[in-house]
């Protein structure tokens, strides 16, 4: 939702198509917004191998260039940023650091910037009950997607 808004914004604002597929249940905000900045929405089951399918149909169809939301180094290191604004424009001492974990590009970025400079501070990784891949994948020694196990990486 946000990294497809942020894409479109980016797209727009450098006058060229941004093709974003978005899995079946999006919320209508995530939508509006990516429609506002002028995204093309492709919608698709919501697993992961028909988001991988779409993408690749798409790349195939408008030589467009993937740009995954969460698991490349650079989207990662963009997400890091965070971190230091966080370190920067906090004046009181922090001890930890909350973060929301989808795919784990945002807590990857934000915990590598901030424990490079500062380990002593916690970064801590949360998630909604009903929607927590991360603790299960944790727990069950690989990674889960919205309840499908996909394999023994994590």
């Amino acid at each position: 939702g946000n990294h497809a808004a942020a894409l479109a914004l980016a797209a727009k604002t450098l006058d060229c198509p941004a093709y974003i597929v978005v899995p079946e249940g999006a919320p209508q905000c995530k939508l509006d917004a990516i429609e506002t900045y002028g995204g093309r929405i492709t919608r698709c089951a919501a697993t992961v191998s028909d988001r991988e399918a779409t993408c690749a149909r798409l790349r195939q169809q408008t030589g467009a260039t993937f740009i995954p939301p969460y698991d490349h180094p650079d989207v990662i290191a963009g997400q890091g940023t965070i971190g230091m604004e966080i370190l920067r424009q906090c004046t009181r001492p922090i001890d930890a650091i909350f973060v929301p974990v989808g795919g784990g590009g945002l807590i990857a970025g934000i915990a590598a910037y901030v424990k490079r400079l500062r380990p002593d501070i916690l970064v801590i990784g949360v998630e909604p009950k009903g929607a927590n891949a991360m603790y299960r994948s944790l727990k069950d020694g690989g990674q889960v997607c919205r309840g499908l196990r996909l394999g023994s990486r994590v």
